[in-house]
């Protein structure tokens, strides 16, 4: 939707380019994210091979669940990277993508409250379809082995790895929200540079 865009221009980017499929994402980010030193263009993440420039920062933000083939995107995403170049991203934790749907995502007391995170199928890597938002809804999940060995194998270095937590005070106050943070994270973000 461009905010990450927005807020590198901000921070005095010189050029950004911000790739998307989605028309109406683009569309929306044009419209309340734009700055004379971003390009948005309609492209796939599988298709970032066909760019031709290199960069100093690449950045994403819980989009890499959605990619069938993580080896090759970074692998391709490496050959667009500046010597000393960054990679940062965020994915969904492969805890939480590892669900299937074949059962809750919670074990629940009788009143509701999360007891503990089911996870079901994690060493069953691939595609997703599960009923969460919409019916339907694709994704790809793999270990937390696979994604390490793909940035490895790419020729990354993972500089940092954090995996997201919520507060004891948000726990409490927003119960229904982040009640179940407490048993596995949501998210896991990575810092690479170039070998």
């Amino acid at each position: 939707m461009g905010q990450h865009a927005k807020q590198y221009s901000d921070m005095g980017a010189k050029a950004i380019l911000a790739i998307d499929i989605s028309e109406k994402m683009l569309d929306y980010a044009k419209k309340h994210n734009c700055a004379d030193n971003i390009v948005y263009q309609r492209m796939a993440m599988e298709d970032i091979s066909a760019i031709g420039e290199r960069f100093d920062i690449v950045t994403s933000s819980l989009a890499f669940d959605y990619i069938e083939d993580f080896g090759a995107l970074m692998q391709n995403t490496y050959l667009l990277m500046e010597d000393d170049a960054k990679l940062v991203f965020s994915m969904s934790h492969p805890m939480v993508t590892a669900w299937d749907g074949s059962c809750d995502r919670y074990t629940r007391t009788d009143s509701g409250v999360r007891l503990y995170a089911n996870v079901v199928n994690y060493c069953v890597e691939g595609l997703r379809k599960v009923n969460w938002v919409v019916d339907g809804y694709e994704y790809y999940h793999r270990t937390l082995a696979t994604l390490i060995n793909a940035m490895i194998k790419a020729g990354f270095i993972i500089e940092e790895c954090q995996e997201s937590h919520i507060s004891d005070d948000m726990r409490k106050r927003y119960p229904d929200l982040f009640g179940g943070t407490i048993h596995r994270p949501e998210f896991i973000f990575f810092r690479c540079g170039k070998r």
